[in-house]
């Protein structure tokens, strides 16, 4: 967990976060919303070898515009009808995470 003020967007903590993590276990996988969408964030993940299974922005188009993993993604995410892509990643399993999240800092 990494607690910012608000003027610090979630996306740009991606790297700390997943270095603390793999400091601690190996991480296969990241599962994260729309706030970690950038190129910047997937070719992180893709060049650490993680699988990023985040959440694009809709509207998002598959253009690589420098990011294959982030293409690849758009791809995915605009082939299957809504929730398909969620179950076949497991991203729904998140909002556990969230949960807790939620409960912590109340």
């Amino acid at each position: 967990m990494d607690v910012t003020s608000e003027k610090v967007g979630d996306g740009r903590r991606l790297r700390r976060l997943v270095g603390d993590a793999e400091g601690r276990v190996g991480v296969r996988r990241v599962l994260a919303d729309g706030a970690y969408d950038s190129r910047a964030n997937f070719n992180f993940l893709a060049g650490e070898g993680i699988k990023p299974v985040i959440g694009v922005r809709s509207g998002s188009v598959p253009r690589s515009g420098g990011s294959p993993a982030r293409r690849q993604a758009v791809i995915e995410q605009r082939k299957y009808r809504p929730g398909a892509w969620s179950g076949i990643h497991g991203f729904g399993s998140r909002w556990r995470v969230e949960g807790v999240f939620s409960a912590t800092r109340r």
